[in-house]
């Protein structure tokens, strides 16, 4: 019987145990194994990695072979001996060379402490976050490493890869942290915050200087009674016709009704004077001299007071009348260039365009004083209030547009483009149920009627000779407009000029009595007196 050959001796592999051999077991039933040694594989030797080497850390693990592995600076626990081992045979004390579980934690949980205490003393001294490294000679504070290294020294486990976000925080170039999210947001606030101040400080805004100021509490006094009532106005006429013609001489550039019908006022420029035109008679029966040439005119609700506008060296003044007494009772100083006033519906307040200033001054007449003012666009020629009083309109010559004036708080509420020029304008009355206002002047063959609320055009009406003065029937059922032509009558319901009268030569303003019966245009010299109805 042939002998099998010898096994081959196994080469220990280093770091592996050595294998034990198997147990003989009974080899007689079945064929027999091939016996030839096989070639034993040697696992091929793996590189060496040598960590690189790393600055020193702050935390150093340091000791002797007598005693466990301790921290710097650390005393270890005493004052607990050592106990003996129990007889069951459970685990005693370590050996000085193996520490135990208990002295690992300590020195774990001294190394964590060491590393919170470092870090809180690098921010204190620098300033800086110790979670971040700054790049630069100077820097020697690295708290996770530290906390690492102290781990792997207290444990002898293997240091922990640093986490996803720790490495996308990894050292900002050119020795400068990245910006934190919450610092971001602050940034950004502040910005935000700055822009909506300087936009604030330089927008405009359709609030002017005096807007929201409180209407001053001024006394009653004269002026300021009740309008009076007057009869029905008949139906307009969709053709005027003149009754009379009343010689004034000189020029006569504005008039205004009384609100009983019973006179009619006339400014005349080169005389200085104020005429007053009987109804019942057309006849002048009264005049009143002015300081100054007048410019423009109006009457107060209960007819007792009228407030001319004038001109001249001196300035801008409004020359307060006595008209049942004919005598001119104060004057008040104005801005300059002043055009035609809007009186409010208690007859308290004027508000007085200044041609000069671009501005619109609110006056106590009785006082005589500016109690508000408000700028407006340049050249603000003539105004005119609504029949419930609470809007001022104007007519900008020199912008061509109409503006729209809160007189409570004295706003401008808006400023509407006017095409042909914007000189004179007239307010529809109360028996309307849609306030619209007419724009037009003399050197453009227009009137625009606006709707003021927001400035749309309602209708424009080709009239031959420019407007130089506008009215509106009290029934609303006409427009009428003096041109260099004549007076041009307007039918509201379709804008369409329903006829031409004769009256006083280049007409300079029109006026219409309050119950509608009887209306006067202004001419070089006379005063034509027309029925409307």
């Amino acid at each position: 019987m042939a002998h099998a050959p010898p096994r081959a001796t196994p080469v220990p592999v280093p770091g592996r145990p050595p294998r034990t051999a198997p147990a003989q077991q009974d080899r007689t039933v079945g064929p027999q194994r091939d016996r030839t040694p096989r070639p034993t594989l040697r696992p091929a030797p793996r590189p060496t990695l040598r960590p690189t080497p790393r600055p020193p850390c702050v935390l150093r693990a340091v000791g002797t072979d007598d005693e466990p592995p301790t921290l710097r600076g650390l005393t270890p626990a005493t004052g607990q001996p050592d106990a003996p081992a129990p007889a069951d045979g459970t685990a005693g004390p370590s050996a000085p060379d193996q520490p135990d579980a208990a002295t690992t934690s300590r020195n774990a949980a001294a190394a964590a402490s060491v590393g919170a205490v470092s870090v809180a003393a690098a921010r204190a001294a620098s300033g800086r976050d110790g979670t971040v490294e700054d790049t630069g000679e100077s820097t020697a504070v690295q708290p996770a490493a530290a906390e690492a290294a102290a781990h792997a020294a207290a444990t002898g486990d293997k240091p922990v890869t640093p986490r996803h976000e720790a490495i996308m925080s990894a050292k900002p170039r050119n020795g400068r942290r990245s910006p934190s999210a919450a610092g971001l947001a602050i940034a950004l606030a502040i910005v935000l915050l700055g822009a909506l101040t300087l936009w604030a400080m330089l927008s405009p805004s359709t609030s002017t200087p005096g807007a929201n100021a409180t209407r001053p509490a001024v006394s009653a006094g004269p002026g300021t009674g009740p309008r009076p009532e007057v009869a029905a106005a008949g139906t307009s006429l969709a053709q005027p016709t003149v009754r009379a013609t009343v010689q004034v001489p000189g020029a006569p550039v504005a008039v205004a009704a009384a609100p009983d019908g019973a006179t009619a006022l006339v400014a005349v420029r080169d005389a200085n004077r104020l005429a007053v035109v009987d109804t019942a008679t057309d006849a002048v029966t009264g005049e009143v001299g002015l300081p100054a040439a007048p410019q423009g005119l109006v009457t107060s609700p209960d007819g007792t007071r009228a407030y001319v506008s004038t001109g001249g060296p001196g300035g801008g003044q409004i020359a307060v009348v006595d008209v049942p007494g004919r005598t001119v009772v104060g004057t008040a100083a104005v801005g300059g260039d002043p055009g035609a006033a809007s009186v409010s519906l208690d007859g308290r307040f004027l508000y007085v365009p200044s041609r000069t200033d671009g501005t619109v001054q609110e006056l106590d007449p009785n006082a005589g004083t500016v109690t508000r003012t408000v700028p407006v666009s340049r050249d603000p020629y003539a105004g005119a209030t609504n029949a419930a009083g609470d809007r001022v309109y104007l007519a900008t010559r020199g912008a061509d547009q109409l503006t729209v004036l809160d007189p409570d708080s004295l706003t401008v509420l808006g400023s509407f483009p006017v095409r042909g020029g914007a000189e004179s304008l007239a307010v529809s009355p109360a028996s309307v149920p849609r306030t619209m206002v007419a724009v037009g002047g003399p050197e453009s063959g227009t009137v625009m009627v606006l709707d003021p609320a927001d400035g749309r055009e309602i209708a424009t009406v080709q009239v031959d000779g420019g407007a130089t003065g506008i009215a509106f029937a009290p029934d609303g059922r006409h427009l009428y407009v003096a041109t260099r032509q004549g007076l041009v009558t307007v039918d509201t319901g379709t804008w369409q000029v329903t006829g031409t009268t004769d009256v006083a030569p280049n007409p300079t303003g029109v006026t219409v009595a309050p119950d509608g019966r009887t209306g006067w245009v202004t001419g070089d010299g006379a005063v034509s007196v027309l029925n409307l109805t």
